[in-house]
């Protein structure tokens, strides 16, 4: 396994963390941001970013390896499964999300080590490259899902130095022309540079680079709150509205379900991009078994709004379901808005809800 990392330190306003370091494998030219609070320890077979859960009660110690592996992902997956039972522990699931245009293959286990419950959570960025990107979390159980979202929000900050994207895997084909060749002045190695890097790249930005002159929003409304204002929710014809506890609850007769929707402001709730990844986290929860997640880049709609949107398609219970988290913001509000429906059906449903987010909006009253 060859291991060649570079370490650059470095600080930057548009960034998602307040300070930051910057971690680059040379050898896939790859990098990605993460807190200044995380400590670094570089070893002889991989990387290691240590950070605290938990209010600092426990710590989840983050490796990064590069993998060589060029066989098929279901194997690679396998291959996972079968070390969790030889070392005795309990697969919990395995699914795969995409990063960068390829397939990130995940598998979290649990496990006890001197009487504490552990979780561990690995991943492998499916990529055509050799050697690949992997990582593996190990953390006490009760702050898994805390570390989870850490990683999460640092992995979506993942940028190849070209600033384009990888190839899926395909076993037997050719390697693609690597992004950055090894040079006297960016060899190979481990060490420290003391030279800022370009921004990073940013996931779920929220200001958009223009917006419709002329906003189109619902004719329809219902009454609701937005930080405990009253507010209306403006939204398409052929839909009928109910609002309970200020979640507006959305139906179509011709879309199965329910869709939920809630109003918030940042002065009493996270920003636009912290729910979104809080709602992802949540929404994966539910699932027992997870196929894929597929992100759309923002856009701006209709009614004038900055919206991002998730899917994730999977098995709860015991049916095949793709579920829709989008958040729309404008200012310092957003809403948010959720929806699950039987895979079978996902074409017909996507379009419903791509035309009831078009016009999506809201009115907080004077």
């Amino acid at each position: 396994m060859k291991l060649g990392f570079l370490l650059v330190g470095w600080a930057v306003g548009t960034s998602a963390f307040a300070a930051d370091m910057v971690f680059t494998s040379p050898s896939l030219g790859l990098s990605f941001t993460y807190p200044k609070t995380w400590k670094f320890t570089l070893k002889k077979t991989h990387a290691e970013l240590a950070f605290p859960v938990n209010n600092g009660g426990s710590q989840a110690k983050l490796q990064i390896l590069d993998a060589n592996f060029r066989s098929a992902s279901d194997t690679w997956q396998t291959m996972q499964a079968d070390v969790v039972k030889t070392q005795k522990r309990t697969l919990v699931k395995q699914w795969d999300e995409v990063y960068l245009g390829a397939p990130m293959l995940y598998t979290l286990s649990e496990y006890e080590d001197k009487g504490f419950a552990m979780s561990t959570l690995s991943g492998l960025l499916y990529a055509r490259t050799d050697p690949k990107f992997q990582f593996r979390m190990d953390v006490p159980k009760a702050g898994y899902e805390e570390a989870e979202t850490k990683v999460r929000a640092v992995l979506l900050t993942m940028r190849t130095e070209t600033g384009g994207d990888y190839l899926s895997e395909e076993p037997g084909q050719e390697l693609p022309k690597p992004l950055r060749k090894p040079t006297k002045e960016r060899p190979f190695v481990s060490e420290v540079e003391k030279v800022a890097p370009p921004a990073p790249t940013q996931q779920h930005v929220f200001k958009p680079q223009s917006a419709p002159k002329n906003p189109e929003v619902g004719p329809l409304a219902v009454d609701t709150l937005l930080a405990g204002n009253p507010a209306k929710l403006l939204f398409a014809k052929g839909w009928t509205a109910a609002n309970s506890d200020a979640t507006v609850s959305l139906t179509h007769p011709n879309l199965p379900g329910v869709v939920k929707v809630q109003l918030h402001s940042v002065v009493t709730a996270p920003s636009p991009s912290k729910m979104f990844d809080a709602m992802m986290a949540d929404d994966l929860k539910t699932f027992q078994k997870v196929d894929a997640r597929r992100d759309s880049p923002m856009q701006y709609s209709r009614a004038g709004y900055a919206v991002v949107r998730a899917i994730r398609a999977g098995v709860v219970g015991e049916k095949s379901v793709v579920s829709t988290v989008a958040v729309g913001s404008a200012n310092d509000q957003y809403w948010v808005l959720t929806y699950t429906g039987l895979a079978a059906e996902a074409k017909k449903n996507s379009a419903l809800l791509d035309g009831l987010i078009r016009t999506l909006a809201f009115e907080v009253k004077a």
